[in-house]
C-alpha cells in the first residue's frame, strides 16, 4: 500500500509540479490538515523506532553495552552523520556509507569462505532465486520494500 501511495505522490510531483502538502493546503480545511500532519509525525516516530532499537542491539552485540545505552546514544549517531554531511558535504557522507557497505560485503564473503560455502551456489541463489520464485513471493519482496518507504517522504 505504501508503495502505491508513494507512486501516486511521485506522479503528482512530476505531472502536477506540486507536493502532497501543497495539494492538501489548497483542498482541505485546516483541521483536516492538522490531523494529516499529526499522522505524518506519528509515522515518522514509528518508522524511526526500528533504527533506534537496532542501534541499541548493535552496540550490545558489538561492545557488550546494555540496550538502553545504545538507544540513548542513537540520537548522537544521527547528529554525527548530520555534522559529517555539513562539514564535508554529501559526497563525503556518501563515501563513508560506501566504505561501510564495502567492509560489510568483504566481511560477508570472508565469513562464507571460513565456513566453506560454495561461492557459485551463493551467487546462483542470489541471481536465480528471484527468477525461480513463484508469483506469491512478489508480495513478500514488496512488503520488505514497502517497509523501507518512509511515509514522511510523501510530503517532500
Amino acid at each position: 500500500l505504501s508503495i502505491s501511495v508513494q507512486m501516486l505522490c511521485a506522479r503528482l510531483a512530476v505531472v502536477g509540479q506540486v507536493t502532497l502538502a501543497e495539494v492538501q493546503r489548497e483542498n482541505f480545511p485546516s483541521h483536516f490538515r492538522y490531523v494529516c500532519w499529526l499522522v505524518a509525525e506519528f509515522s515518522v516516530i514509528i518508522t524511526d523506532l526500528p533504527e533506534v532499537i537496532g542501534i541499541g542491539i548493535a552496540f550490545n552485540v558489538l561492545l557488550g553495552w546494555p540496550y538502553y545505552a545504545g538507544v540513548l546514544l542513537s540520537p548522537f549517531t544521527t547528529m554525527i552523520f548530520l555534522a559529517t554531511q555539513e562539514a564535508g558535504g554529501m559526497r563525503y557522507l556518501e563515501g563513508i556509507v560506501v566504505f561501510f557497505i564495502g567492509v560489510m560485503s568483504i566481511s560477508l564473503w570472508i565469513e562464507m569462505g571460513l565456513i566453506g560455502a560454495d561461492a557459485k551456489q551463493v551467487v546462483e541463489g542470489i541471481v536465480y532465486g528471484f527468477a525461480k520464485s513463484n508469483g506469491l513471493d512478489i508480495f513478500s519482496i514488496l512488503g520488505v520494500l514497502g517497509a523501507v518507504v518512509m511515509p514522511h517522504n510523501l510530503y517532500i
